[in-house]
């Protein structure tokens, strides 16, 4: 579907009400789980009359304002889990909701952090006590291989918490 500008912009959020204005506009869409949560679903200004109850719902509300045109990068639940399996499955979901045409996964550029870590940067100062660099291989490589296997499986990645310049680089 062309675009009325050649311009493409991209947006981050997962609000359909904030989407719907500028559906006709946007290349890319963002949204991820806590964006959806925390900024749409629990907040009542707002997810107007409570309307979304699931990420699901939010999902699929937007891939209709949005039509065929217009990418959707989406973050898995739990992209630190080792079951191969829980991580395809839930991105044959987005797949099957969103169309495999637009449907980009959203992969962590993990460095240091891991699945016992991460709870850092969610809760109390929201900081992160590792230093970059710090770290095993294994965590410093664990999105590269998520989206490695991902690919594999003929999905298009995005990613994202890129921090220091030597993970955009890599």
């Amino acid at each position: 579907i062309k675009r009325p500008t050649k311009l493409l912009f991209s947006a981050d959020s997962a609000n359909p009400y904030e989407v719907e204005p500028i559906r006709n506009v946007i290349a890319n869409l963002t949204c991820n789980p806590g964006i959806i949560y925390d900024l749409f679903i629990n907040n009542p200004k707002a997810n107007v009359g409570n309307k979304f109850n699931t990420r699901d719902e939010v999902m699929q509300e937007i891939g209709k304002i949005l039509g065929p045109g217009c990418d959707i990068s989406v973050e898995l639940n739990n992209p630190f889990s080792d079951s191969i399996n829980e991580l395809l499955e839930e991105a044959a979901r987005f797949k099957e909701m969103l169309s495999k045409y637009r449907v980009v996964i959203k992969v962590p550029h993990t460095g240091p952090v891991n699945a016992d870590n991460v709870k850092e940067l969610l809760e109390g100062d929201k900081k992160f006590q590792r230093p970059y660099d710090a770290g095993s291989t294994k965590d410093k490589f664990r999105g590269h291989n998520l989206a490695l296997l991902l690919h594999e499986y003929g999905y298009r990645i995005n990613f994202t918490l890129m921090f220091e310049p030597y993970q955009t680089a890599l």
